[in-house]
């Protein structure tokens, strides 16, 4: 949140003090007078919001001394050496570059994603413009939890997990499907690092397939037709266990998104919770354990190999 201390009220033109009461446009952020709203009814800047109009603070008054820094989004002044600014988190100038290039990196994979995903009229964008349309979808929270924090977590695809968790964010009951954990449930939840559903539907997919599998065996005289574990039946139990298999996955598929949106605020706000009153610290934990699990690369980078070699093999 912005720190509105020096602002002025574009309704009544007074300056906003510690104690003001202010209430902020939702759809471009203008601050007003809590009496000054009610007295205009709407926005002061209504007018504007048809074209993309977004309110951003003015330089502060006061110049910061030599043992300070200023904040470049809000004009916080904060003492020099400070890496984010305390209050709303924009990585200062002289901060360590890998944290200055994550949160410009998460701003760069919208940048991306937006020309090569997005509609049309995103190509009849000039590049202030795209920049402040990204600007604008990475700011704000989700439950509590900084948007920019969330898209430099998700790594990858953070412009289409944002979309869908504000989505979600404003309709409880709408559920985005995800083909990825209908099609490739464990190796979908192992990448986005939800290991306990990883590994359940690991499991659940092996005994599922057990009795496809000793049919399998049998056919080709692993083992013999006469073993108890060819029993009368087999064939409708394999055919009851591929039914249960896709119900499980379309499950999956419909709570896939859902669950991963709880998983990532839960994350973010034990790491907030764990340095509380050490916001240096978080914003580098945040960075280590950001985007998609790697390990979870790994293990998909040797069943490839491994899928590939058996397919040369045979």
């Amino acid at each position: 949140m912005f720190n509105y201390e020096g602002q002025t009220c574009e309704v009544c033109k007074k300056t906003f003090d510690k104690n003001s009461d202010i209430v902020v446009c939702p759809e471009c952020g203008t601050p007003h007078h809590r009496r000054c709203w009610r007295e205009l009814g709407h926005c002061v800047n209504e007018d504007k919001h048809a074209r993309g109009f977004e309110w951003m603070p003015k330089a502060a008054k006061p110049a910061a001394g030599a043992g300070s820094i200023t904040c470049p989004n809000c004009h916080s002044v904060m003492p020099r050496g400070t890496l984010f600014c305390e209050n709303c988190g924009t990585a200062l100038s002289g901060s360590q570059a890998s944290a200055q290039n994550t949160f410009q990196g998460s701003a760069g994979t919208f940048n991306r994603q937006a020309q090569q995903q997005q509609p049309p009229f995103f190509m009849t964008m000039d590049q202030s413009e795209l920049n402040a349309r990204i600007e604008k979808e990475l700011s704000g929270e989700i439950d509590g939890v900084r948007i920019k924090d969330i898209a430099v977590y998700v790594g990858p695809s953070a412009q289409y997990y944002i979309y869908k968790f504000k989505k979600m964010e404003r309709n409880p009951n709408y559920r985005p499907f995800c083909w990825s954990a209908f099609l490739f449930s464990p190796i979908y939840y192992m990448y986005r690092k939800m290991w306990g559903v990883a590994v359940g539907s690991m499991i659940f997919n092996f005994l599922m397939n057990i009795p496809s599998l000793i049919i399998t065996a049998a056919d080709i005289g692993v083992i013999p037709y006469s073993s108890p574990l060819v029993f009368p039946g087999l064939e409708t139990a394999a055919y009851v266990c591929s039914l249960l298999v896709m119900v499980v996955s379309l499950v999956l598929g419909f709570t896939a998104i859902p669950m991963y949106k709880k998983a990532t605020l839960k994350k973010l706000k034990e790491l907030k919770a764990e340095y509380y009153g050490n916001p240096d610290e978080y914003y580098r934990t945040l960075m280590r354990q950001s985007g998609p699990s790697k390990g979870a690369i790994i293990i998909i980078a040797l069943m490839s190999a491994f899928y590939i070699f058996n397919l040369f093999l045979y």
